[in-house]
């Protein structure tokens, strides 16, 4: 159909039928069926999500299956419907773009309409070829993450380059991919129909190429100009496969450049993606032994603003899943200011047939149920946490019984108290091992125990084993304190968590962490020590970045050169006990440097042991792009503390270590999204004053 036979059609009409049409047939309508002279385009609002027949509505995630179950017939027919969900989505994108930009020019609206009109022929050989293998359109849920990205796209030019050049052009790589597959396995019926379509979709990404280069800036190459206006959160590995095909990009038009810069990206080597999820709850899901716990609204919130700090642990080839993505705004922003920006979905649609791993916050019952679908397309390989990613997969009952007691405060407390009393030439500097406090069992032992200190001068903390910062903590003063409230508090925690520590209140001067990352061969990798911040209720607020904190007086510099090389030794001890018990991955170790009642320094130099990623560790990974010799704090702040929002524009400065801030304040989580809190990366003397005045923190 030649572009002056297209000038009679009612284009218009064509889309809104594919858009708004409640049934197959109205999707599959040809479009000399739609005929008669153009009309003038109606007033046109973009839908929340397209018409759909009700089975075609159910919205979600499908287990994608593995190559070795291709021998199958319904497990092919489910690839072809994954596929067939893509060509219905990118046909109601295409007329959702000729409905929205109806002044875009003639060549390129009669471009899309023949592209949509190819895109109808492969959903009908979709549909004829899935009934033939036993698969029904709508059968599995399916993914609007295609939708949900490009609905609100804001010109052709955004257009093309999300649709045409990345998601059709990764499909030159699938569809011949699994083209061979199925041919491998004896379907060449259904490989034919892929064969057409792998051979069809050059011509579309073709398409996009052309108007992408006509109307992209001059001055650049395509490749650079692609990276430009990429908008976040989608990055350029999206728009490649697992087998990548130059020659196909060849013939589409993408120049060498494009392609060379394209096939190397994001993982030379075909590193394949970890999985995240920020799931901080982690303590409460253990306690409760089994997946279904369900946090606190505001929980959820607070969990809700920091999940996006997953993105400054991992790499830009993974994939973090998160309730709500973060504004594509947002993320451009962190990606221009040198940090990696990995993919951000909602859901575990997950279609990359391997992965390198699963990293949740901690591990539970809950994340090895999430994750458990996902287990065969592990790359297993000699020495990577892989190994231990899987068999924690397969072994479901090893998150609620050996890593819970891991966990637990009062692990940390007894192997504290082991540990001083094997070596006691450190004792005068850590303490004795009568004063790491003792485990109770029932209320009549934990107030004995507090008697007992508030007899002797001191006053009483007592914990619940499994809670995090700040949280299931009760301080006693005196025995006056030991009021209903609290007495019934202390029932409840026994009868839900079966013991409580009891320990001394210390005077406290400064919080420590250390961070350590617990390996396969038994000995950890530690990291340096750092100051951290909390409030006055022991949430975590913030961390002092640099090797030296800048907040500590002479005598505590002193005092901590002397101890390090002890606590450094006992922060190797951990990790290899936590090896020992099965343990590999990250961990954190909170210290106290406190005043005795004789007033010498003295630190507790375990006083938390966090199996599993931390807030320090996060801002260990944050002090990498802090240029060096500058003050940095990172701060944790409740959102309705700053305002109004303190105006110090970042600084940079580039050189061989790559890009770093100099000075100013970094918002490290999206201040417009904030529901609870804000985190800011604060560089620089002036701006430490600035956000210390606004917020009194650090």
């Amino acid at each position: 159909m030649n572009n002056h036979t297209l000038d009679h059609l009612d284009l218009d009409g064509f889309a809104r039928r594919i858009l708004f049409g409640a049934t197959l047939t109205d999707k599959l309508a040809p479009l000399d069926e739609i005929s008669g002279p153009a009309r003038v385009p109606q007033h046109f609002t973009a839908p929340v999500f397209p018409g759909r027949p009700p089975e075609l509505r159910r919205i979600g995630a499908a287990e994608f299956p593995t190559v070795r179950q291709l021998h199958d017939p319904v497990a092919r027919g489910h690839v072809l419907h994954f596929f067939a969900n893509h060509e219905l989505l990118a046909m109601e994108l295409m007329a959702l773009v000729l409905l929205e930009f109806p002044d875009a020019p003639a060549d390129f609206r009669h471009g899309l309409a023949r592209t949509i009109q190819e895109e109808q022929s492969h959903l009908r050989l979709y549909l004829d070829r899935m009934q033939a293998l036993g698969v029904q359109f709508g059968d599995l849920p399916l993914s609007d993450y295609f939708w949900s990205l490009l609905r609100q796209v804001r010109s052709p030019l955004e257009f093309v380059t999300q649709m045409s050049l990345t998601f059709e052009q990764a499909n030159l790589d699938y569809s011949a991919y699994y083209r061979d597959v199925v041919a491998a396995a004896g379907d060449m019926e259904t490989a034919a129909i892929l064969d057409r379509v792998y051979r069809e979709e050059i011509g579309h990404v073709k398409h996009g190429v052309v108007w992408f280069n006509r109307w992209r800036e001059g001055g650049e190459s395509d490749w650079d100009a692609y990276k430009r206006l990429l908008p976040p959160p989608l990055t350029p590995r999206r728009a490649k496969g697992m087998r990548f095909d130059a020659a196909a990009r060849r013939q589409a038009g993408l120049s060498e450049t494009f392609i060379r810069g394209l096939e190397l990206h994001a993982g030379s080597k075909g590193r394949a993606p970890v999985v995240w999820c920020f799931n901080p709850s982690c303590d409460a899901e253990i306690v409760r032994g089994a997946p279904g716990y369900q946090p606190p609204r505001a929980v959820q919130d607070l969990a809700d603003d920091l999940a996006p700090l997953l993105l400054y642990l991992s790499r830009d080839c993974d994939i973090i899943q998160v309730r709500q993505r973060p504004r594509a705004e947002w993320l451009k922003h962190v990606r221009d200011s040198g940090f990696r920006v990995p993919q951000f979905v909602e859901d575990l649609d997950i279609r990359e047939p391997k992965l390198s791993g699963f990293e949740p916050w901690g591990w539970s019952p809950e994340v090895l149920e999430r994750f458990r679908p996902l287990a065969d397309r592990l790359v297993v390989r000699k020495d990577e946490r892989s190994i231990w990613h899987r068999a924690l997969l397969q072994h479901a009952d090893f998150a609620a019984t050996q890593l819970g007691d891991l966990f637990a405060k009062t692990w940390a407390a007894d192997f504290l108290r082991a540990w001083l009393e094997a070596h006691p030439e450190t004792q005068a500097r850590f303490g004795s091992p009568q004063a790491v406090g003792v485990t109770a069992a029932s209320p009549e032992e934990v107030e004995a125990y507090i008697a007992r200190l508030v007899t002797a001068g001191q006053r009483a903390v007592v914990k619940a084993p499994w809670g995090t910062a700040g949280n299931q903590i009760q301080r006693i003063a005196s025995l006056s304190d030991l009021t209903a409230p609290v007495q019934g508090w202390i029932r409840n925690q026994l009868a839900s968590q079966g013991r409580l520590l009891v320990e001394p209140w210390l005077d406290k001067r400064r919080d420590l962490s250390m961070q350590m990352e617990v390996r396969a061969n038994g000995e950890p990798k530690l990291f340096g020590a750092r100051e951290f911040l909390t409030d006055e209720r022991w949430r975590y607020r913030g961390a002092i970045l640099g090797r030296v904190s800048w907040r500590l007086t002479p005598e505590e510099n002193r005092f901590l050169n002397e101890v390090m090389p002890a606590w450094r030794e006992l922060g190797r001890d951990v990790g290899r006990a936590l090896a020992r018990a099965g343990y590999q991955g990250p961990a954190g170790i909170d210290a106290i440097l406190h005043r005795t009642p004789a007033g010498a320094l003295q630190l507790k130099p375990l006083g938390e042991l966090n199996p599993r990623w931390t807030l320090g560790r996060v801002a260990l990974e944050l002090e990498q792009h802090v240029a060096p010799g500058a003050r940095a704090a990172w701060s944790v702040v409740r959102k309705d503390s700053l305002a109004p929002a303190p105006q110090h524009p970042v600084q940079f400065v580039d050189a061989t270590y790559g890009r770093r801030i100099e000075r100013g304040i970094f918002f490290t989580t999206d201040p417009q999204t904030a529901k609870q809190v804000q985190t800011a990366l604060v560089v620089g003397t002036e701006a430490l004053q600035a956000w210390s005045d606004l917020t009194g923190s650090p």
